[in-house]
């Protein structure tokens, strides 16, 4: 994980800004840890926490076992029941599992210190880096799916990259390996209209998260349609030329968990219910 900082010890509660006080008292108790109930079943929630550059989110307590996972760069400063301070640095990927025993919790309040909100795969597909594949994630011509990205937000005049495109969309209206691979079958046949146009103006794939998140929470990981992904294995890619088909990804597929939806009522993004 990134760099992690102590900067106000217990009982630091003369550095808290104006107003902090009050959102401590008023939220003790408050059970919403992130911004969007994603997913939800008898075993686990999956919560999406956006917290925009400047802003701070809501005093909330952790009483459940739990891991978290950060999608892009940023900067966050932590506040804490005992009137401690720290300051943390992210880097997309990071990933960190707390667990609570009985009668034990968390009650805390984070706010982005860091200068912008960006998100990396918009940011990246403008940019030029690559087209959005089937499975929802940018392909780059050369290094494939698998990498990490970091953005740098500017005022200093420069060059202005655009899309490209370079057949990877066109491919993966052909390829299957991903969808093929996905343990959770929550990955599209076809395009969707409703999703709305990709950087290109073509329909984008939208994958299935009520199927996609409770897999992947229920594992601790996935990602299989990356490791699967040709652009990631030229080797055995090659066979679509004609030579013979040499490596192939090790892959582990567990049974998935059943699909969990939120009801229409309740804020949540909208993604498609495929097969089902």
């Amino acid at each position: 994980m990134g760099k992690y900082e102590m900067i106000a010890p217990a009982n630091s509660f003369d550095r808290w800004p104006e107003g902090l006080r009050q959102d401590l008292q008023a939220n003790a108790m408050n059970p919403m840890v992130g911004s969007v109930l994603v997913s939800e079943t008898d075993e686990l929630r999956v919560w999406h926490l956006l917290v925009p550059a400047g802003q701070r989110c809501s005093f909330h307590r952790h009483v459940l076992d739990y891991f978290w996972t950060c999608h892009s760069h940023g900067r966050a400063r932590g506040y804490y029941e005992d009137g401690s301070i720290t300051e943390t640095t992210h880097y997309p990927g990071d990933t960190m599992h707390l667990s609570y025993g009985a009668g034990e919790y968390l009650l805390h309040s984070v706010e982005n210190i860091g200068d912008s909100d960006l998100l990396h795969i918009p940011i990246g597909l403008k940019a030029g880096f690559g087209e959005l594949g089937r499975h929802g994630s940018i392909i780059h011509p050369t290094l494939g799916p698998l990498f990490r990205m970091g953005s740098v937000a500017t005022t200093v005049a420069l060059a202005i990259d655009h899309p490209i495109d370079a057949g990877i969309g066109a491919f993966c209206d052909t390829c299957l390996a991903c969808r093929k691979y996905c343990p959770a079958d929550a990955i599209p046949d076809q395009r969707s209209p409703a999703a709305g146009p990709d950087h290109l103006g073509h329909d984008r794939y939208v994958v299935d998260t009520g199927r996609c998140f409770p897999y992947f929470a229920k594992h601790n990981y996935c990602s299989i349609c990356l490791p699967v992904c040709v652009y990631n294995h030229k080797e055995w890619a090659r066979d679509f030329e004609g030579f013979k088909t040499k490596l192939f990804p090790t892959v582990v597929m567990d049974d998935p968990p059943p699909a969990s939806d939120l009801p229409e009522s309740r804020k949540r993004h909208w993604y498609p219910l495929i097969k089902r």
